[in-house]
């Protein structure tokens, strides 16, 4: 289970490396997230 996690990890990150959006992510303006996570503004 562990060496196939490992795989799908490292399979993920070298998709994101090569510009390509995995499935479960959205590509914005701060680069390729999660699509649950938000992108917010910092506060001054």
């Amino acid at each position: 289970m562990i060496l196939s996690l490992n795989a799908e990890i490292k399979e993920r990150v070298e998709m994101i490396q090569r510009g390509e959006v995995p499935e479960g992510y959205k590509k914005t303006k701060v680069g390729i997230i999660p699509e649950d996570w938000e992108v917010m503004e910092k506060p001054f």
